[in-house]
């Protein structure tokens, strides 16, 4: 089970690389090199195996310990994982595999439309280039947040991969309102597309609905939380 979840890891880290930023290929060459390791040389232990079931990435967690052995000449998978403090760093394996199966699918597809706009924005117009500038950095906020802080739920996660192009659907609602709605408007988003479904009479346009749901997420009291700027746009031009 083990060796099946370090392939299923490499794959998925394959498939999300972003192929513009030399640093996540080299992250990747990584892993590679790991992955290797761990499945031809290094002899797993019971407790290992068990320990490093416990995470959503257990490849991910197992890099981490290596980069962080403080053991010469020895590899303790265990003890690292309670040194490093692994269980608090990195995320657990979901209840549900159904819903992580369903939400790893949702990331790549992610990441696969992230790329093709890329390759749009770098084949474009620069007047267009200029004109869309803040919804491309809606486009970059909302993949960050995606993929790195979004809790799924297997209704908004089947909403999203109705669409072949779940991340212009975010970025279109995000769209110019991206610095002054932020992140919370993703889940406004998808909770009114779910309550849309399940209504029998016709509702409201889209373009009405997440209109006002944005307006709603503005209205709400101010945050200490501050405006990230999108970690992927540098690497796009």
């Amino acid at each position: 089970m083990l060796m099946d979840r370090l392939d299923e890891n490499l794959r998925y880290h394959a498939e999300t690389v972003d192929h513009l930023d030399i640093g996540s290929i080299y992250y990747l060459q990584a892993l590679a090199e790991l992955h290797y390791y761990l499945k031809t040389e290094h002899g797993f232990s019971p407790a290992e195996v068990k320990a490093l079931l416990y995470f959503e990435d257990p490849l991910e967690a197992v890099f981490h310990c290596k980069e962080e052995n403080t053991h010469a000449g020895r590899f303790p998978v265990c003890e690292i994982l309670e040194e490093i403090n692994a269980y608090g760093r990195f995320k657990k394996m979901p209840e549900f595999p159904q819903l992580y199966q369903k939400h790893r699918e949702l990331k790549r597809r992610l990441t696969q439309d992230l790329e093709e706009y890329k390759e749009q924005i770098l084949t474009g117009d620069r007047d267009m280039l200029l004109k869309d500038i803040r919804l491309m950095g809606a486009a970059f906020e909302a993949y960050d947040f995606m993929m790195d802080s979004y809790e799924p739920r297997m209704g908004e996660v089947d909403f999203l991969l109705q669409f072949e192009k779940p991340l212009r659907v975010i970025r279109d609602y995000w769209g110019y309102d991206s610095v002054l709605v932020g992140e919370d408007a993703i889940k406004v988003l998808i909770g009114e597309q779910c309550a849309l479904q399940k209504q029998e009479p016709r509702p409201e346009s889209l373009k009405e609905r997440l209109l006002k749901a944005g307006q709603e997420v503005k209205a709400q009291p101010g945050t200490d939380k501050g405006v990230r700027g999108p970690r992927h746009a540098e690497k796009s031009f």
